[in-house]
């Protein structure tokens, strides 16, 4: 009877059905323990960078303090002891650091297409927000160096590296050896010069200054 087939129909739907059901209750499963995997490994990864963008505002706001002492000694007399300041505030402006984010797991959410586990709207768009915020960090750090170096090309010709190189890593000694220390050229042009290069370089390290603020509130 045509009864029959109907039943014997509906019974393989239904099994079929339920097979549908529950292959994609397993699969929601499996993402929504992805999903969790991804975010313990994210909140990891935003704890070092927590960590990272400490140290460097410590750091940069050092630096930001000897550019300023510089750029005062720069302008005054060049009287022995202002020539031992300037060399002074001097070697910590020959060296560097900036913030490299913990790319680990949002590079593994990118190229999975894994962004999608991510149920929570407003949670990935914070991480999106977060990252792109990096880049423009990253962005202003290639312009700061670019300008490092324009500026270090000018200090070449102004002081004389051979009169600190011992002194590197022991800084505060400039200030009590009894050492002359002297330019390699008094040229007010060129002292001005240099000037001005340092001045664009503090402004650009405040500005990069604010993007780790905000990448840390972000954080």
């Amino acid at each position: 009877k045509w009864t029959h087939y109907f039943w014997e129909f509906l019974m393989l739907f239904l099994a079929v059905f339920a097979g549908f059901l529950a292959e994609n209750k397993r699969e929601h499963i499996i993402e929504h323990k992805r999903e969790k995997q991804y975010m313990a490994s994210l909140f990891s990864d935003l704890c070092k960078d927590t960590a990272s963008l400490n140290k460097l505002k410590i750091f940069t706001n050092k630096q930001l303090n000897n550019y300023d002492s510089l750029c005062k000694y720069l302008k005054l007399p060049l009287t022995d002891d202002n020539l031992r300041k300037q060399y002074y505030y001097f070697l910590p402006t020959t060296y560097y650091d900036f913030f490299s984010p913990t790319r680990r797991t949002i590079d593994q959410l990118e190229h999975s297409g894994g962004m999608r586990l991510i149920r929570n709207q407003n949670v990935s768009d914070s991480i999106t927000d977060y990252y792109i915020l990096t880049k423009n960090a990253l962005g202003q750090s290639t312009t700061w160096l670019k300008y490092f170096d324009q500026y270090h090309e000018q200090a070449f010709q102004v002081f004389d590296y051979a009169q600190f190189d011992t002194l590197f890593y022991k800084r505060d000694e400039i200030l009590t050896m009894p050492t002359r220390f002297l330019l390699l050229t008094t040229d007010p042009t060129k002292i001005k010069t240099l000037y001005n290069k340092l001045f664009a370089l503090r402004f650009i390290l405040a500005n990069y200054m604010l993007y780790m603020d905000e990448l840390m509130i972000k954080s």
